[in-house]
């Protein structure tokens, strides 16, 4: 598995506490992300930003890694929202 690269940071945008928005650069399945605000993520939510239906994509999470689960997912951008604490 890989890291998925930020390509944007929303949450340098949107000041909510306990949400972080991310939106990931060409990503693909199994790539992860470490929370840069949580030490324990407990909600997560992935979009793909082409809005395509027939690529669903999940978001599995434990600690502070969210891993992205889609099969067919290559070198899409991905938004992924994360709700957790410090």
């Amino acid at each position: 598995m890989t890291a998925g690269t930020v390509k944007t940071n929303i949450s340098e945008f949107c000041h909510v506490p306990g949400m972080e928005v991310v939106l990931l650069d060409g990503a693909d399945d199994g790539e992860t992300y470490v929370s840069k605000k949580f030490s324990t993520i407990i909600g997560a939510q992935a979009t793909v930003n082409e809005n395509d239906p027939a690529r669903p994509v999940s978001v599995s999470f434990s600690g502070q890694t969210a891993t992205l689960r889609s099969t067919g997912l290559s070198d899409q951008d991905v938004c992924l929202t994360l709700f957790g604490r410090k």
